[in-house]
């Protein structure tokens, strides 16, 4: 059975264009990490390269197929627009402050990131940290 609770934190990051095209590589380029379908290796290793080591605060999820990832498409809007990055606990700001500054970089030219040459360049409209929270409902009871 694949577990569904949401991770505690969520860093998300608003772009100008639609984010399936580059989710998991704009993950692996910021942070380090990469989840069980290695998508963004190559971005990971450029992260490496960097002198950077992965942040160990990123928690892969599993997908509808029980593929885990770091990140996903987080939709507040029709753009899609936005990546979520799933963190285990809050990030101190410097970290974050990282994590923006690596984003524009790989915004301004994916293809020098580590992807290929079909990811498209974009634009940073907004960085935030939110705090993930399960709500529960009640939708019918049943008499016994």
């Amino acid at each position: 059975m694949v577990d569904l609770t949401p991770p505690p934190f969520a860093f998300i990051v608003v772009t100008d264009q639609y984010a399936g095209n580059f989710e998991r590589q704009l993950c692996a380029y910021m942070t380090g990490c990469v989840g069980d379908c290695l998508v963004g290796q190559e971005c990971a290793e450029t992260h490496a390269r960097d002198g950077l080591s992965p942040s160990q605060n990123v928690q892969n999820v599993p997908d509808e197929h029980g593929c885990a990832r770091p990140a996903s498409i987080w939709s507040e809007d029709e753009t899609r627009g936005s990546v979520a990055i799933w963190l285990n606990e809050e990030p101190d700001f410097a970290e974050m402050e990282q994590w923006v500054a690596r984003a524009r970089v790989f915004g301004s030219n994916p293809v020098a990131c580590g992807t290929d040459r079909w990811t498209p360049k974009f634009r940073i409209v907004s960085a935030r940290l939110v705090a993930m929270q399960l709500d529960v409902e009640t939708v019918a009871a049943v008499p016994v």
